[in-house]
C-alpha cells in the first residue's frame, strides 16, 4: 500500500469556567466534584494546536511561495509536539480499568479503522493513488497520531514503573533514528515523538504554573517570534523531515552521528516551542474555549477539505502572497467551523460511532470499579485520559451538549 504522507504537500500521499489562580496552580484538578468543571486552558491549548495543524497542511500546495515556506516551518516546529505534549498530560489518569480500555477503543481504534477506509477511497477516487491493499498496520496521513495514541496510552503504566522516564524516552527517540523499524503502525514517527507525550505525562501542575509568569510569557512570545525568523531562515536550507519525524537516519544524505546530533538539536528545539507556545495560551474562558473540545472531529474532517482543494489543483491559483493570505484565513475559518455543535452532532455517526454493542455489560455498576481519581480536563489534558485526539467531555460546554 503507498504511504500517504502526513505534511500536506500535494503528490504521493504515502466546562464550568474555571481559570488557574495561584490558589490553584495551572492544570491542578479542582475540588469542586460537582460541578466537573472544566480547565479552560487546555481547551484553549486544543483550539490553537489544532488550528495551527490545519493552516500548516493547507499551506503545502503553496509551500514554495516565500511566506508560506517560513510559515510552513515555524508550525511543523510546535504544533505536532504541542499536541503530543497535551495527550501525555491527559493521560496521566489512565490506569486500564475496564471503562478506561473502552474509551481508548470507541475514541481512538475506532475513529482509526472507520478513516483508514475514508482516506483510502479519497486516495484512489479524488486524488488518482494507486492503492493496492487496505491494511490497518499501515497509518494512512492524519492517523498516525491515533496510532501513535493507542500505543502511547497503552504505555503509561510501564513509563510510570521506571526512575527516570524522560531519558529513557529521549534515548528511544534518538536509537529510532537510526533503526529502520519498518512500515508497521508508523513505528518510527510514534517512538520519535515519544519524549513529548512522557514529557506531559510526568509533568506536574507546579512545573506549567511557571509559564503564568509575566516575565516567561513575555519572554515566550519573543522566543515564538524568533523561531519565525529561524524558520525563514531555514526554509530554503533545511528539509521539513526533520520536522515531520517520520524517516530514520539511513533514508537522509548524513553521517549517523551528525544526524544524531541534529535529531537530538531538533528535539530541545521543538520542546522550547511547545513551551513557549503554551505560555501564550489564554488562562481564562475565551469564545474558542468550547470549541477546543471537538479537536478530534477537525483532525480528522479537516484531511477531506485538504485532500479535495489539492487534487483540484487550488493551490496553482493561489501560489502568491495574496493567494497564502488567503488559504491562512480559510483554513483557520474552516477548523473552526468542523469544531462547531452543528458539524460535531452531524458527523458523530462517522467520527464517533456508536460502539457500545462491542463491550459486555457485568451486572458490577462502573461506579464500583477500581479506578484512579480522574485528573482530566479539570486538570489535566483529556478527560480520564483523553488528549487531543480524544473527545469525551465532564461537563456540557454552553453551546453544545454533544461530547468533544
Amino acid at each position: 500500500m503507498r504511504r500517504l504522507h502526513h505534511d500536506g504537500r500535494p503528490g504521493p500521499l504515502r466546562s464550568g469556567p474555571m481559570t488557574a489562580t495561584a490558589e490553584r496552580p495551572l492544570g491542578a484538578a479542582t475540588s469542586d466534584v460537582g460541578a466537573q468543571a472544566r480547565d479552560p486552558f487546555w481547551d484553549n491549548a486544543k483550539f490553537i494546536a489544532i488550528v495551527l495543524v490545519v493552516v500548516g497542511h493547507a499551506l503545502g500546495p503553496v509551500f514554495g511561495t516565500a511566506p508560506a515556506g517560513a510559515l510552513s516551518w515555524w508550525i511543523f516546529i510546535f504544533h505536532m509536539p504541542a499536541f503530543v505534549f497535551i495527550a501525555g498530560y491527559l493521560s496521566r489518569s489512565f490506569d486500564y480499568a475496564p471503562r478506561k480500555l473502552e474509551k481508548l477503543v470507541s475514541t481512538v481504534v475506532v475513529p482509526y479503522l472507520v478513516f483508514e477506509v475514508v482516506y483510502t477511497l479519497m486516495a484512489k477516487y479524488v486524488s488518482g493513488q494507486d492503492i493496492s491493499s487496505l491494511t490497518p498496520l499501515d497509518p494512512i496521513w492524519l492517523n498516525w497520531f491515533l496510532a501513535a495514541l493507542f500505543i502511547w496510552r497503552l504505555s503509561t503504566g510501564f513509563w510510570r514503573r521506571l526512575r527516570w522516564p524522560l531519558p529513557v524516552a529521549v534515548l528511544i527517540c534518538l536509537a529510532v533514528g537510526v533503526v529502520d523499524l519498518g512500515e508497521d503502525l508508523d513505528l518510527t514517527r510514534a517512538l520519535s515523538f515519544l519524549p513529548f507525550f512522557v514529557a506531559g505525562l510526568v509533568a506536574k501542575p507546579e512545573h506549567l504554573a511557571l509559564l503564568r509568569r509575566r516575565k516567561v510569557r513575555i519572554a515566550s512570545a519573543v522566543v515564538l517570534a524568533a523561531m519565525f525568523g529561524i524558520a525563514w531562515f531555514a526554509a530554503d536550507r533545511l528539509s521539513m523531515e526533520w520536522l515531520f519525524w517520520r524517516s530514520t537516519l539511513l533514508e537522509r544524505d548524513t553521517s549517523l552521528l551528525l544526524g544524531t546530533a541534529l535529531r537530538a538539536a531538533f528535539l530541545v528545539f521543538c520542546a522550547v516551542g511547545v513551551a513557549a507556545l503554551l505560555a501564550v495560551v489564554p488562562r481564562r474562558r475565551t469564545w474558542f474555549t468550547a470549541l477546543g473540545a471537538g479537536t478530534l472531529y477537525c483532525y480528522l474532517l479537516h484531511g477531506l477539505f485538504t485532500r479535495v482543494a489539492s487534487a483540484a489543483g487550488v493551490g496553482d491559483h493561489l501560489a502568491n502572497p495574496l493567494g497564502v493570505a488567503a488559504i491562512i484565513v480559510v483554513s483557520a475559518l474552516v477548523a473552526t467551523g468542523l469544531m462547531t455543535s452543528p458539524v460535531r452532532r452531524a458527523t458523530k455517526w462517522l467520527v464517533e460511532p456508536n460502539v457500545g454493542w462491542l463491550f459486555r455489560r457485568d451486572r458490577k455498576p462502573l461506579a464500583q470499579e477500581h479506578e484512579t481519581p480522574a485528573q482530566d480536563h479539570a486538570g489535566a489534558a483529556v478527560p480520564e485520559a483523553r488528549d487531543a485526539g480524544e473527545t469525551r467531555d465532564v461537563q456540557e460546554a454552553p453551546d453544545a451538549r454533544d461530547r468533544p
